[in-house]
């Protein structure tokens, strides 16, 4: 899993998931919702999804055996 830096140049920060052996992209999801999507009603009404941010500082977790990945930002 990686994930984006540069929330000081009005990025849309995401993670997404390599193919380990291809570096193909297998999934991507944004840290901050576009309009319609599960938490964007928390959101104020606007463009401000587009470039607010939410970039991932630090590496993720994969607990073994779980089906769980802990990411943390700023």
């Amino acid at each position: 899993m990686v994930g984006t830096s540069g929330g000081e140049f009005g990025i849309r920060g995401f993670v997404a998931a390599l193919d380990l052996n291809t570096g193909k992209e297998l999934w991507r999801t944004y840290t901050i919702p576009a309009p319609g999507e599960p938490g964007s009603e928390t959101w104020p009404n606007g463009d401000q999804w587009k470039t607010g941010g939410g970039p991932i500082w630090v590496y993720g977790k994969l607990r073994p055996g779980h089906e769980r990945r802990l990411l943390g930002n700023r």
